[in-house]
């Protein structure tokens, strides 16, 4: 192969990715943000604290690789998924995130997932996960103010 049609090749991916970036940062309300949102406020929902766990945003956003990025987010699926069945907090919750915010849909999720693995570099890894933990506590406050 010519260096020539390698740099078109390179250039291609770069440019799908760079679309493809445009796109998820011009979006919000991601869905990973909605199950941030949901395990860092549904015990403030429920009055039962006067704080908010911010823990599973924090990690996410101090993630310092992909496999640890992914690695958060399985955590955090794995507990909300548990607390979603299990907990009345959570139920009262999410009730909350639905009814401001919209159902979480779990192929949109996949979609993010898989965006985050196309990430070029540590820098743009960052910055994506920055841009979830922010949305996930904007949408948090939004679930507490009443706010759409």
């Amino acid at each position: 192969m010519s260096r020539n049609a390698k740099i078109r090749i390179l250039a291609r991916k770069v440019y799908k990715f760079d679309v493809f970036y445009k796109t998820f940062v011009s979006t919000s309300n991601h869905e990973i943000s909605k199950v941030l949102a949901a395990l860092a406020y549904y015990k403030k929902l429920a009055d039962r604290e006067k704080g908010v766990n911010y823990n599973y945003i924090d990690r996410l956003a101090n993630a310092s690789s992909k496999d640890m990025a992914l690695y958060h987010i399985r955590e955090a699926l794995r507990d909300f998924d548990t607390l979603k069945n299990n907990d009345e907090d959570m139920k009262k919750a999410l009730s909350s995130l639905e009814s401001k915010i919209g159902k979480i849909d779990y192929s949109k999720f996949e979609t993010e997932i898989d965006f985050l693995e196309k990430a070029k570099n540590l820098s743009d890894l960052r910055e994506i996960l920055s841009r979830i933990g922010v949305e996930a506590i904007n949408l948090g406050n939004r679930m507490l103010e009443g706010g759409s």
